[in-house]
């Protein structure tokens, strides 16, 4: 009876030694699980903290872009009223030459 009484105190004391070995693995699995989380939490901060800086990036560069291309068009359209006076006096000349037959008019 004593002997079955000390097996069976030796079985519980290998059960909780298993239990404890156990239960300390799985206290380290999520001590691990809690460490990839907050690192998770803090690159996703990172994340959010470029994305922000991108979108400012972004209107910034559209406001620029804008600006250059109401630029480029306002310099296209003076090119243009340049071209279309030159053009003009040269027709007027031109017709000038015709009616007057040089430059002495009488």
């Amino acid at each position: 009876m004593e002997d079955c009484e000390q097996d069976r105190s030796q079985e519980t004391t290998i059960n909780v030694a298993h239990l404890q070995k156990k239960v300390t693995e799985v206290t380290d699995i999520m001590k691990k699980n809690i460490d990839e989380t907050m690192n998770r939490g803090a690159n996703i901060a990172k994340v959010y903290d470029h994305a922000k800086s991108l979108g400012v990036q972004a209107e910034s560069y559209n406001r620029t872009a804008k600006d250059l291309k109401w630029k480029l068009w306002l310099k296209n359209m003076k090119f243009k009223l340049c071209l279309l006076v030159a053009i003009l006096i040269v027709l007027a000349l031109v017709i000038w030459l015709s009616i007057c037959k040089g430059f002495q008019c009488t």
